[in-house]
């Protein structure tokens, strides 16, 4: 997931918010779509993610963070059936932007509440 478009940058946003990510699911374990990762991702726990800039053209970058949808409909048209949508808290939040022409938020925190 990278956003196609940004609308709004932050460098330092506390507000908490809901989203809903999309999880490659494997006998009810949680892996991400996009990154390499040994250690399934588990309910309940905080996870930060890593520093960088993301860049989507030669003009326009934003931080790396967790991207995640704002609407679990939105979710869940993109979602294939070996993968799960997740609602998720998100704080720290960097950017929002369109990502596969849905509105998505980037955040430097997350933690996975439930599967949807």
């Amino acid at each position: 997931m990278c956003l196609n478009k940004i609308k709004k940058k932050y460098s330092k946003n506390d507000r908490m918010i809901v989203g809903y990510k999309i999880f490659i699911k494997q006998k009810d374990k949680l892996f991400p779509c996009f990154r390499k990762r040994v250690k399934p991702y588990k309910f309940g726990k905080h996870y930060r993610a890593t520093n960088g800039k993301i860049a989507i053209n030669n003009f326009d970058k934003y931080d790396a963070g967790f991207h995640a949808f704002t609407s679990s409909k939105e979710a869940r048209r993109i979602c294939s059936k070996f993968e799960a949508v997740c609602e998720v808290f998100l704080w720290d939040i960097r950017a929002e932007g369109i990502d596969s022409k849905r509105k998505t938020i980037v955040a430097k925190n997350m933690m996975i509440v439930r599967e949807v």
